[in-house]
């Protein structure tokens, strides 16, 4: 028989959510914000809601990412799209040297859905090599 700890559902979904939490104030720990943490998660619904708050698009963290990079090396093309109509910037690259474009290619290789919708959109393809 399984002892269930205190405070823990039999699902294990307190542990989860403590986990997903420690990786969100991680995140704020670097200069992310809620937008970033959205977009790294491909949750479009999150994203949506907090650009139509007036969230800030180009908002970069202390690497200078953006949530444009974080949508695009997660693979998360519908959020992609979502923040190139909010704005986003798609020439500026992080410290580590790489747009949008670039971080994509690299995680999904040239074939990825994201990589194919930069490049229609004719964003650059700009960073060094890893």
């Amino acid at each position: 028989t399984k002892l269930i700890d205190e405070g823990e559902d039999d699902d294990g979904k307190d542990e989860e959510e403590d986990d997903e939490k420690e990786k969100e104030n991680a995140a704020f720990a670097t200069g992310s914000t809620s937008l970033h943490v959205a977009a790294a998660r491909g949750n479009l619904e999150e994203v949506t809601k907090l650009i139509d708050a007036g969230q800030d698009v180009a908002v970069p963290d202390e690497n200078n990412w953006h949530p444009i990079h974080e949508a695009a090396r997660g693979g998360h093309v519908e959020v992609v799209k979502k923040l190139v109509d909010g704005g986003a910037d798609l020439g500026v690259m992080t410290y580590q040297g790489g747009t949008a474009l670039w971080w994509a290619r690299q995680v999904h290789g040239d074939k990825h859905e994201v990589v194919r919708y930069l490049e229609a959109i004719g964003a650059p393809d700009q960073g060094d090599e890893l």
